[in-house]
This record gives structure tokens, C-alpha cells and sequence, in this order.
């Protein structure tokens, strides 16, 4: 038997590598291909499920357990929902169901007027977790055990939105903290005290409710100050 050159060796080692490396590689790409279709086999099964038990008014027995579940499922996802919108200072609003800053009288969707916050008093939070009033020095609420450090970095509940004290005109900027007006050759704004960088002077931005002179963002439809329709 002849003896393999060294040369050949590491070729044939370099094949065995490459051989080794491309069935992985299908192994993996089969694999894949596989959990997709398994996937979508069981969204088609949830969906006929969810069809026929749309289409009958008395579920059999035997699929009561399932429903059950469901069931729960669907009210701890609501509940997980609320617990984000409350972390973020959200709320919905009842007529279109979007979500409105805490901080916002009206639906910047539909203009429709938000129920007025409850006033807390001084050194209380509403707990984020069920809503109860507590003390700022306890630790935990009482009521479902949250801690009550969650709630203190929450948007507070007597937040109130600062009202415009001098609406815009067309030679005046907007103070870049709270949107009210800034008289030309200004330092601070008179009404919140930021101070004002560079010249003060020149034209206002388009994007600012004809009603009260507030800023709104982008894409907004209703001023969430006054309620006034923007376009």
C-alpha cells in the first residue's frame, strides 16, 4: 500500500471538514423548513377552531376545559395590558379606544373630553397595582402588595397639564419646555423659568393648535389641551 502524502491527508481532512459542515448546514435549513410548516399547521387549527366555536351557540362539554383556559388567558393579557399603560402614564380613551397621556384633557384621536383625575392628597400615590390611594411612606401597598416605589415613579394622578399664559403670535418663538409664548429679546420664559438659548424672535411652528397656541406632535388630530380639530 502506497503511504498517503501529507498533501493528501489534509486534503481528505479538508473534504471530511467541508462534507461534515454542508450536511449541518442542510440539517439545519430542513429543520427550519420543518418548524415552519408545523407552525403553521397549528395557526390553521387555531383558526378553525376559533371559527366553529364563533358558529355554534352551545359548545360541547368536552371543549369547556379549553375555553375556560382561554378565557383566563384573555383577561391577564387586559390586565398585563393595563399594568404597561399605567406604568407609561396611559390611559384609554372610552369613545375610540386609544391611548391618551394621563396629562391629556382631551383624545388626541377623536377630541373626546377625558374624565377628569382625582386630586390626591399631598404625600399619597394611586398604587399602579389596583388602584388604591397609600401612604408615600409605606413600603408595600396593602391592598395587592405592590411596591410602593413602583407607583412613586409613576406619572402622578393630580398631575395638571400647565396652561398657555401667553398665547403665540406670529413674531414670537415657543418656550421649548412648557409651549408658551416668548417675547422677543427674553432670557427665561416667564412661566416655567427655562432659560431661552439664541435669538427668540421669528416665526412659530406650523404644528401648533390655532385654539390655545399649544404644541402637538405630528399626525396629531385633536388638540389634547383644548379639544380644537387641527386640519
Amino acid at each position: 500500500m502506497n503511504q498517503m502524502s501529507l498533501s493528501e491527508m489534509i486534503n481528505r481532512a479538508g473534504e471530511k471538514a467541508y462534507q461534515k459542515k454542508f450536511e449541518s448546514t442542510e440539517l439545519e435549513k430542513y429543520n427550519r423548513m420543518i418548524a415552519d410548516e408545523e407552525y403553521n399547521i397549528n395557526m390553521c387549527y387555531a383558526h378553525v377552531g376559533k371559527a366553529y366555536l364563533d358558529s355554534v351557540e352551545n359548545v360541547p362539554e368536552e371543549y369547556a376545559p379549553f375555553l375556560e383556559s382561554i378565557k383566563k388567558s384573555m383577561e391577564k393579557t387586559e390586565e398585563y395590558k393595563k399594568q404597561i399603560r399605567e406604568l407609561k402614564g396611559l390611559v384609554l380613551c372610552e369613545k375610540c379606544n386609544s391611548e391618551v397621556s394621563l396629562e391629556s384633557p382631551f383624545c388626541p384621536s377623536c377630541g373626546n373630553k377625558m374624565p377628569e383625575r382625582q386630586i390626591l392628597a399631598p404625600d399619597t400615590v394611586m398604587c399602579v397595582g389596583c388602584s388604591t390611594i397609600i401612604n408615600v411612606t409605606m413600603r408595600f401597598c396593602p391592598v395587592c402588595a405592590m411596591p410602593v416605589a413602583q407607583s412613586m415613579n409613576f406619572v402622578p394622578a393630580n398631575a395638571q397639564p400647565q396652561q398657555i399664559v401667553n398665547p403665540p403670535k406670529q413674531d414670537a418663538t415657543l418656550c421649548p419646555n412648557c409651549h408658551n409664548a416668548i417675547q422677543a429679546g427674553s432670557k427665561f420664559c416667564v412661566v416655567c423659568g427655562t432659560p431661552v438659548q439664541g435669538e427668540t424672535t421669528g416665526s412659530i411652528a406650523s404644528n401648533v393648535c390655532p385654539g390655545c397656541g399649544k404644541a402637538f406632535e405630528q399626525g396629531t388630530k385633536f388638540c389634547v389641551d383644548c379639544g380644537t380639530k387641527i386640519g
